[in-house]
């Protein structure tokens, strides 16, 4: 039995033109991305006494999206990319009895796997709003992008607060159901800080993950 530790960081920048028409409307071009640590650590030997346990990776991903923002819809289409962690290869000869001749597994480099960005907004900028993705709704999703829908509700001052849930990547090959709640709250004009925690269920267990963001405003 193996502990795995996660660490991470992810950016977002968000770029707006306004269009020059009476109602408020905008395109918008969106790129994010992260990266992540992964350090696994033995608790317990196996059932036939392994001791071997993945060695420590790194990986990152990202995704760049344009799209069009009113009041009342939004719409944002784009593509992402991702490294995929290598699963383990048994190296055992078929003709022995485990554990004798077990050995370590080996673990293929990663590979990249590419996925779409799509994200449909319905309902207010400042008010009650309800969405739907594919990919990654938050930068460090880009690392396990998913189908998901949101509610959520915004005020014109900058606080916010949504509820999604929906399916996201666990491994390479495998997926489970993700509720995620989170909150903005504006610090100053121009900055406003960002909370949320997520519960994922991971091969029949509940993984929880925490995320804090500084958000910084420029121009109009």
């Amino acid at each position: 039995m193996a502990g795995t530790r996660f660490g991470g960081l992810g950016g977002r920048v968000r770029v707006r033109q306004p269009l020059a028409t009476t109602a408020p409307s905008s395109v918008v071009l969106i790129a994010q991305g992260a990266v992540e640590s992964q350090a696994n650590t033995l608790i317990a030997p196996g059932s036939e006494g392994e001791r071997s346990v993945p060695p420590d990776q790194f990986m990152g991903a990202g995704s760049i999206a344009v799209g069009f923002d009113s009041r009342l819809f939004g719409v944002h289409l784009g593509v992402g990319a991702r490294e995929v962690y290598g699963l383990p290869v048994p190296t055992i000869d078929p003709a022995c009895v485990p554990p004798a001749c077990r050995t370590s597994p080996t673990y293929p480099t990663n590979r990249v796997q590419v996925f779409p960005e799509a994200r449909l907004r319905v309902g207010f900028l400042d008010g009650f709003y309800g969405d739907a993705s594919v990919g990654a709704y938050t930068p460090n999703m880009t690392l396990r992008p998913g189908l998901q829908a949101g509610l959520g509700y915004a005020t014109r001052a900058g606080y916010s607060v949504v509820l999604h849930y929906g399916v996201q990547v666990v491994h390479s090959d495998s997926a489970g159901q993700r509720v995620d709640l989170s909150g903005t709250l504006p610090v100053t004009e121009r900055v406003s800080v960002s909370v949320g925690v997520a519960a994922v269920n991971n091969d029949a267990r509940v993984d929880f993950d925490g995320r804090a963001s500084v958000t910084v405003r420029f121009g109009q």
